[in-house]
């Protein structure tokens, strides 16, 4: 896995939210360096011949699902 203060950030909050059986969605820049690892590291296959170089923003987009957004309980604990 990458070693970097983003993912050691994404690594800190999902273990928090996990807790709670709240699970994220990574999408931006980030999400396509860390789905470009994993496709070099599991070997998956793709429509390309050769894995685009991925880039970052240097931040963390992450996404909530409905469930998450319409429960109080949840909100309070991502917020806290």
């Amino acid at each position: 896995m990458i070693q970097d203060p983003l993912c050691e950030q994404l690594r800190l909050i999902g273990w928090e939210l996990q807790k709670d059986e709240i699970k994220l969605i990574m999408g931006g820049g980030y999400g396509l360096v860390l789905k470009t690892e994993y496709i070099r590291q599991t070997n998956a296959r793709t429509r390309f011949e050769e894995i685009p170089q991925a880039r970052s923003t240097n931040d963390l987009d992450l996404f909530l699902n409905a469930e998450i957004i319409t429960s109080v309980e949840k909100i309070e604990k991502i917020t806290t």
